[in-house]
Order: C-alpha cells, then sequence, then structure tokens
C-alpha cells in the first residue's frame, strides 16, 4: 500500500476488495465448471458450449452497453454482484436436485464467463470514475494485484474443492461471497462524489450501443487496438481448447482433472502476480501506451509457436502460460488504464465494444477454426497432430496480422492523441501535464 496515497486508500481497498471476491468466485467456479464439463460431458462437446456463450455474451454486453454510461455506475455494481450471488445460488439448488449434468456444468460455465466478461469492465469503469488519468496509471497494477491473490484463492478452493469441500458445496460459499461484494458498494463508496457526464436517458437504444462502435472507428488508436482484441480472443480460445482436449486425454479421473486444472493456474497466478508486482507496471510506465500493445501479438505468436515446437499438453501449457501472462500482466492494466482517455459518457460502451465483443468475435471465430479441424479429423481428411499443427500456423498468422496493427498504433499514436473525440476528456486534467505523461507518450 506504499504507492497509495493516504486520500486513496478507502477507494482503492474498496475496489480491491471487489477485484478480490470476483476472482476468487470467478476462477473456483471456473476450475469446477471446466474440470466437471470435460468429464461429464466431454471434451468434444466444448465448441458448442463456448459458441453459445459466446452468443450469450453478445446479447449480455449489448445489455450492458445500454445500461453502462445511463446508470450511476455503483448502482450497477451493487446489483451485478447481487444479481451472481443469485445465479449461484440457483445453480447450487439444481445439483441438490440432481438436474442433468450438461444442464448445470453448462449453466454454470455460461454465468461464470459472464461474470469473467462484465465484473472487471464495470469495476474498472467505476475505477476510472473514482481516480484521474495519472492515479490510475500508477495505481490500476496495484489494483490488478489484490485480483491475482483472489485467483491464487479461487485456483487452491478448486483444486481442492473435489477432495476437501466437493464443487456443489464451493457453490453455495461463493453465492454468499458475491452477496458481500454486493453490500461493499454502499457501505464503502457511496461518501465518494462521481461527477462525470453520463449519456442522455432519452438516447434511443440502437444509438446507445452504436457510440462505442463509431468511437473506436474515428479515432486510429483504437480502431488498431481493435483488430489485436479480436485475435486475443481468438489466441485464447484455441490455446484453452487445446490445453483442456490433453488435459482430458491424460486425466480421466475428475478429481485429478481439477487438481491438475487448479494447480496449473495457481502456478500462472503467482507468476502473474510477481510479473505485475515487478515487471507490469515498470513495462507500462517505461514503454507508454505508445509501445505496451506491440508486446501482446508477438508474446502470442511465441506462444503459438511453442505449441508447435512441442506437440501435446507439454508445449500447451508452455504456449498458455507465455500468453496468459502478458495478457493479464502487461496488456489489461494498459487497456484499462487507457480507456481513462475516452470521454466519461462513452467509457463504459467502449470498454464494452474492446473487452467483450471484439473478443468474443474471437471466441467465435475460434470456435468455427477448430471445428472444422476437429470435423476434418473425424472424417480422416487429417491427422490429430496435422489438424493441430495448421489450426495454430492459421492463429500464428493471425497474431501477425495483430502485430502489424499495433506497430501503426504506435506509428500514429502522436497525432491520434489530438483528435477531436478525445479532447473533451483531455480538458478535465492539465492538457500539458498529459502530453508529457511518459505512460500517454
Amino acid at each position: 500500500m506504499s504507492r497509495v496515497l493516504p486520500a486513496e486508500r478507502q477507494r482503492f481497498a474498496a475496489l480491491a476488495a471487489l477485484l478480490f471476491i470476483h476472482s476468487l468466485i470467478l476462477e473456483s467456479s471456473e476450475v469446477v465448471a471446466t474440470s466437471g464439463f470435460v468429464n461429464r460431458v466431454g471434451a468434444s462437446q466444448l465448441l458448442w458450449l463456448w459458441a453459445a456463450d459466446a452468443l450469450v455474451t453478445i446479447l449480455f454486453s449489448s445489455v450492458y452497453s445500454l445500461l453502462i454510461d445511463r446508470l450511476p455506475r455503483r448502482r450497477l455494481a451493487f446489483a451485478l454482484f447481487a444479481g451472481f450471488g443469485a445465479i449461484y445460488a440457483a445453480i447450487f439448488l439444481l445439483f441438490i436436485l440432481s438436474a442433468p449434468d450438461w444442464l448445470c456444468y453448462t449453466l454454470l460455465a455460461v454465468a461464470n464467463n459472464q461474470q469473467w466478461r462484465l465484473a472487471p469492465l464495470l469495476i474498472y469503469a467505476l475505477a476510472n470514475d473514482l481516480f484521474s488519468v495519472s492515479e490510475a496509471k500508477r495505481l490500476f497494477p496495484l489494483l490488478g494485484t489484490a485480483g491475482i491473490i483472489g485467483e491464487i484463492a479461487g485456483n487452491g478452493l478448486g483444486a481442492g474443492a473435489g477432495h476437501w469441500l466437493g464443487g456443489v458445496n464451493l457453490l453455495l460459499g461463493n453465492a454468499l461471497l458475491a452477496l458481500a461484494g454486493a453490500a461493499i458498494v454502499p457501505l464503502a463508496l457511496r461518501r465518494f462524489t462521481i461527477s462525470i457526464r453520463q449519456s442522455q436517458a432519452s438516447e434511443k437504444a440502437p444509438d446507445a450501443l452504436r457510440a462505442g462502435l463509431v468511437f473506436i472507428r474515428d479515432v486510429p488508436l483504437y480502431r488498431y487496438l481493435a483488430p489485436a482484441m479480436v485475435v486475443a480472443g481468438l489466441g485464447l480460445m484455441t490455446l484453452e481448447y487445446h490445453l483442456l482436449d490433453n488435459a482430458a486425454r491424460v486425466f480421466t479421473n475428475e478429481n485429478a482433472m481439477e487438481t491438475f486444472y487448479g494447480c496449473f493456474k495457481i502456478v500462472l497466478t503467482v507468476l502473474l502476480l510477481a510479473m505485475r508486482s515487478w515487471i507490469g507496471g515498470w513495462v507500462i510506465n517505461r514503454l507508454g501506451f505508445k509501445s505496451a500493445f506491440v508486446v501482446m501479438p508477438g508474446v502470442l505468436l511465441a506462444g503459438f509457436l511453442a505449441t508447435m515446437v512441442w506437440p501435446g499438453l507439454t508445449g500447451v501449457v508452455i504456449g498458455m502460460a507465455v500468453v496468459r501472462l502478458t495478457l493479464d500482466g502487461v496488456d489489461e492494466p494498459s487497456r484499462q488504464a487507457f480507456l481513462g482517455l475516452v470521454p466519461e459518457e462513452l467509457r463504459g460502451r467502449v470498454g464494452a465494444v474492446i473487452d467483450g465483443y471484439l473478443q468474443t468475435v474471437g471466441c467465435l471465430l475460434a470456435c468455427g477454426l477448430l471445428g472444422a479441424m476437429v470435423a476434418a479429423v473425424g472424417a480422416g481428411l487429417l491427422g490429430s497432430a496435422a489438424g493441430q499443427m495448421l489450426c495454430c500456423g492459421i492463429c500464428g498468422l493471425c497474431a501477425g496480422l495483430a502485430l502489424r496493427a499495433t506497430l501503426r498504433f504506435r506509428a500514429r499514436y502522436a497525432t491520434s492523441l489530438l483528435n477531436w473525440r478525445l479532447q473533451r476528456r483531455r480538458r478535465h486534467f492539465v492538457p500539458q501535464a498529459l502530453l508529457d505523461d511518459p505512460v500517454l507518450g
């Protein structure tokens, strides 16, 4: 907490608690949902699950985009945590009532993924309302550390749930934790005044949803960032499928699968904690926004190469670890702080498009690509190893295209800061101070 000033501590602590609770619930439920689905329903059905989940994500992101800049974000944060508490409690009851495995694990996986998409968007949008850009670039990497600690705790619970608690009983505890998160919002943040411009309540729904897309189209920086986010979703989904498919072949027992998956994520999260604490903030401050976004596509390409050099579980574990560390340790805090430049009345919708729509489009592309590969292998047109190599090769090509887009982002950075759509936000601070800021430059 040494980097947090006394006047910032209550706001920082409340937001850190929300991220911790969110991450603990998210990771523990995700281990149970993924391991249970793979063992009870089958790894081959993951693509259908992910495609359906992506469509649900688009729907919920649309609703989120409509509400985020029109209603007080504290009220939305309270509703979001309370709503997920009710959802996890309902799924717990379905397990208790012996509902079909495919229904229970599918609902749990879909709910978990919606929490993964929406909760960080809302928490960081609220954080951008409570902190200035200069404060955000100092505090957001540290704020993310609270979420990483929650991930470690959640993965630890998930890895041991089958042996100690039982995955079903874990859901009840997560429901209660979500309700506790809802209580934090009015208790800890109610005394802080948020003076922001919200979008007009009379704005029609199609116009409200279109505004984020128009902003990204008209501001070169965000237009070049968009393809990188699509590739991030495509790459993560591809690597995740190969990881789970290879793990399911090795760990056929559900408890063993939960233990492996939970332990893998614990190790990954510990490395991520070290990276954010010692490297992530340094990279953002050293490279600035101008160069920080170039890192992700390059590392994504390296991750795909690792899966091709070392086929099987070892290679995909290495590839997934390298990509996830970079995305969560460097790219995400950079992206969230970068949203501070967006005008307040548009910030929530722009964030929803970047982290919701664009990544979801990448997930749908990955499902189509992987589905075609699985069909070709099943028809005998490709061998399993050849299909995986071809799929990763195509994803590597996409990563190269994303690298080209981020290099164009870097080349246009200085002139794009003068875009009129960014001027309203910048006048809220000292313009010259922003221009001289190493993070912005």
